[in-house]
């Protein structure tokens, strides 16, 4: 019988933000221990929602203004 050898699979969580400073903490601690990393598309936040996720190693991605 043939068998494959079995793939580790990698989850990435994405989210889209805008002024989500006060949210993203407990979001983070719930989401953090089922995913491998963070893409955040920061759509104009003027909080301090991007160094919260640059806490977290997530990769921003900020859209234009």
């Amino acid at each position: 019988m043939w068998t494959r050898p079995l793939r580790r699979h990698r989850l990435l969580a994405l989210l889209q933000v805008r002024d989500a400073e006060r949210l993203l903490d407990g979001w983070l601690a719930n989401v953090t221990p089922q995913v491998e990393g963070f893409v955040a598309l920061d759509d104009g936040s003027r909080d301090a929602t991007a160094e919260r996720l640059a806490a977290h190693r997530a990769l921003l991605v900020v859209a234009p203004a």
